[in-house]
């Protein structure tokens, strides 16, 4: 994926396709900079680091259905992307369904135990 290094006098960005792509990504990421200052007296820091996901872990835990309700085409893509927060399980509409209760429960547990939470947690 995309991602963005900052240091006090540049920015190192990797994934860009061309340099108006990298316009974009700066801009967003400018958003995202000034709405976190905006918010700060809102924002509770986060002391320790997050644990790593076991990707296989998450996967067997997932209700396996290749079924690409959440825009990914295996579920095995969504637990990556899961993993590298870009989506949270909330983005996997059979984990939504009583049917996957169990499995809803334990991609919470596997997150929970690693220290992950939800951004807006």
């Amino acid at each position: 994926g995309k991602a963005a290094a900052l240091y006090p006098k540049r920015i190192n960005m990797r994934g860009m396709k061309d340099e108006e792509e990298a316009v974009r990504y700066l801009d967003w990421l400018i958003g995202q900079i000034e709405e976190t200052r905006a918010r700060k007296s809102e924002i509770t820091p986060r002391y320790t680091s997050r644990g790593v996901v076991n990707i296989m872990e998450l996967l067997m835990a997932l209700p396996r259905t290749n079924c690409k309700e959440c825009g990914e085409p295996t579920c095995m893509a969504f637990a990556a992307k899961v993993r590298a927060g870009e989506l949270e399980p909330a983005d996997c509409p059979p984990l939504e369904r009583e049917e996957y209760a169990r499995n809803r429960d334990a991609v919470n547990g596997i997150l929970q135990k690693a220290g992950w939470r939800p951004l807006d947690a």
